[in-house]
């Protein structure tokens, strides 16, 4: 029964209207203001009320899909970079870099040095930092941070550009 007046609903509404209803129950599209203003305290009082473990998931998640966004996206932004990104990481977490330093099994030093962008991470770091959120970060995304400033480093500069022409020779007489 249940089977026939969904697809029945189906023939008169679509998806998004559905999954609306069901989400934002409303009558004759008006809203009522006092169950609005309930749902939101609701909402702040649910969100007041998280556990520090869900405080850090939630953060680290967030860090995640900020991650995912900005290196799929095609737009290069040089404040977002692998130091920023795990500068929040370690933020989002809650703890200072010295304790987090020693969970990864690196020198503080090593850590400031990531952070500002004086240093490259290799790939064990990379691993580390995979196996310390549980594979919820993959290293690979760790990765594509670095390779997307890599990317803009080598189409922008021209001082390298320069000074490596001088090393070719015998070059092809056309370009595409």
């Amino acid at each position: 029964m249940i089977g026939k007046e969904t697809q029945n609903n189906k023939k008169k509404h679509t998806d998004r209207e559905l999954a609306e209803a069901y989400v934002y129950p409303v009558e004759n599209g008006i809203v009522n203001e006092n169950e609005e203003r309930d749902f939101w305290e609701l909402r702040k009082k649910r969100f007041e009320e998280r556990s520090p473990e869900q405080v850090v998931f939630s953060n680290i998640l967030q860090l995640k899909f900020e991650m995912e966004d900005y290196v799929s996206n095609a737009v290069y932004n040089r404040e977002l970079n692998f130091g920023t990104f795990l500068k929040e990481y370690i933020n989002g977490l809650g703890k200072m870099n010295k304790e987090f330093a020693e969970e990864i099994d690196i020198k503080p030093t090593e850590l400031s040095q990531l952070i500002n962008n004086h240093r490259n991470p290799n790939n064990e770091i990379l691993v580390r930092l995979e196996l310390h959120s549980n594979n919820t970060i993959p290293a690979v995304l760790w990765y594509r941070l670095m390779e997307k400033q890599k990317e803009q480093y080598l189409m922008n500069n021209a001082e390298l550009r320069k000074a490596e022409s001088k090393h070719v020779k015998g070059r092809l007489s056309f370009s595409l």
